[in-house]
């Protein structure tokens, strides 16, 4: 018997077991032309099967052109209890922080400043990555403050 790939089921329109809403177990029908199917997940396995987060993304460093910001990934968490892998970075520069005129800057995880960042604003997108290559969503660190010269 095939196993399921439960990552791209969209499992939560479940019936709970227990009809409590509240339920870690729920009753997932799938329906074809060709058979009618019903699993029994837990809670276990549904959080298994997210991909990793964090609580948040900031970036440390003088605001300073020549100056070196870090991007850090603050509170690491693996649903499966996986370690974490080498995360993938994407730095922009932007004139405001509503990102007018968003430029594409480096991918490492840090960004040294230059003249051409002076008086805009810096901000880093990390892509998680679990220790077996599982990647999450894209997360944002807020803008900078305004970078001086």
């Amino acid at each position: 018997m095939k196993k399921k790939n439960l990552v791209k089921k969209n499992i939560w329109g479940g019936t709970p077991v227990s009809g409590d809403p509240t339920a870690s177990s729920v009753l997932v029908t799938e329906n074809t032309d060709v058979y009618s199917l019903t699993y029994t997940y837990s809670g276990d396995e549904i959080e298994s099967n997210k991909p990793p987060t964090a609580d948040d993304i900031t970036i440390s460093g003088t605001l300073v052109v020549t100056n070196v910001l870090t991007a850090n990934v603050n509170e690491f968490k693996s649903y499966n209890n996986k370690a974490a892998g080498t995360h993938t970075y994407q730095w922009y520069r932007a004139n405001d922080k509503k990102q007018a005129g968003e430029t594409s800057l480096g991918t490492a995880s840090t960004h040294t400043l230059v003249s051409g960042d002076a008086t805009k604003y810096i901000r880093v997108e990390v892509s998680l990555i679990e220790a077996d290559g599982t990647n999450s969503e894209v997360m944002k660190s807020m803008y900078t403050n305004v970078i001086a010269a």
